[in-house]
């Protein structure tokens, strides 16, 4: 549908958005302001796994013919590379799983529900939200319009967000506490495929249907502005709702805000108009940043500990941050030219 040469800015996004899951999990400020680092890892750095899923949704749909039929074998075939990275990843962190002990008493319906909703090591919850968002997504975006598809992921994001950010909420109803409770006997979390993917994923699946209107638009550079400005004022709005929220004592979590939804639509929007060459190996890197850092801030530990550099590499947030950064990046690159170069010799084997 829209042109491969206009999704540049969105790939070069894409390693920001890596960047801040990184943030996320090392909180770079912490040993400097607490609440400085609680703004941009618990509120700021929440843009970057929305922007991922919206991203899916776009070239999920970008997939789908002039009159927007989307086959459920092209779904298949883009839900079964999700699925082949998610298995490397879970195989990749059994090690780390069995060192930590995280499966002594976990017992078959812990691992299934840890494999279908919360990912087996705390960042890989994103592929099990990834492949049940999808296909929930696409079954509502065939049985009914697309209107409907759009409320009712939003009703869904709103229930999540009662789980979540607005947990408060939920405690000052006593029936509606209870069945929140027994809600996080099956999942730890409403950041998951059922609530918060849905509303990302049909967002992009809009950007994506509308992209040749779009495209003939050209977007000019006042048009270009309104996104930006549209993103900052939605960035803003969330600032001061996470703010709010935590100082009423609310979140059970983090992960989902109210303006979340717009600022991260905006700033897709503003992306997509500043075009730009795509840029594979950007992809690539910002997919291995995400699946490999945790094992990163394993290796940062021990390498402060071995070297009685801990004081650097892990008690200070900036020197962990960095360092974690600097090494998940080198082993991204790595991973991504061993890659190339393999299936550069396959080519070149199938063209001999």
């Amino acid at each position: 549908m829209t042109s491969k040469t206009s999704y540049g800015a969105v790939d070069y996004f894409r390693i920001i958005a890596a960047v801040l899951v990184i943030m996320i999990h090392t909180r770079p400020l912490a040993t400097y302001t607490e609440y400085g680092d609680f703004l941009l890892t618990g509120i700021i750095a929440r843009l970057a796994v929305p922007f991922f899923f919206m991203a899916a949704g776009f070239f999920l749909f970008c997939k789908s013919d002039e009159a927007g039929r989307l086959s459920w074998s092209v779904v298949n075939r883009y839900v079964s590379r999700i699925v082949l990275l998610y298995l490397l990843s879970i195989i990749i962190y059994v090690p780390i799983n069995v060192y930590a002990g995280d499966f002594k008493e976990l017992g078959l319906l812990g691992l299934l529900q840890d494999i279908v909703f919360d990912g087996t090591l705390y960042h890989l919850w994103y592929f099990p939200a990834l492949i049940l968002g999808i296909y929930i997504t696409v079954f509502l975006y065939k049985k009914l319009s697309f209107s409907l598809l759009l409320i009712i992921s939003s009703l869904l994001y709103m229930i999540g967000l009662l789980g979540d950010s607005y947990f408060g909420l939920a405690q000052m109803s006593a029936p509606l506490h209870a069945l929140y409770k027994q809600m996080f006997l099956l999942f730890d979390y409403t950041r998951n495929g059922l609530f918060f993917a849905p509303i990302f994923l049909a967002l992009g699946a809009n950007l994506a249907l509308r992209s040749k209107a779009l495209e003939a638009k050209k977007l000019n550079l006042s048009q270009q502005s309104q996104s930006a400005i549209g993103f900052v004022v939605c960035l803003g709005l969330m600032l001061a709702e996470g703010m709010l929220l935590e100082h009423l004592g609310w979140p059970r979590h983090d992960s989902m805000y109210i303006f979340l939804v717009p600022a991260v639509y905006c700033l897709f929007q503003w992306l997509l108009a500043l075009k730009g060459k795509s840029n594979r190996h950007l992809r690539q890197i910002s997919t291995w940043l995400y699946i490999i850092h945790p094992l990163m801030i394993v290796l940062v530990r021990g390498i402060g500990k071995a070297t009685d550099l801990s004081w650097l590499l892990q008690t200070n947030s900036i020197g962990h941050f960095i360092s974690v950064l600097l090494l998940s990046t080198i082993a991204s690159v790595i991973i991504v030219r061993l890659d190339t170069r393999r299936q550069g010799a396959q080519r070149r084997q199938k063209a001999t």
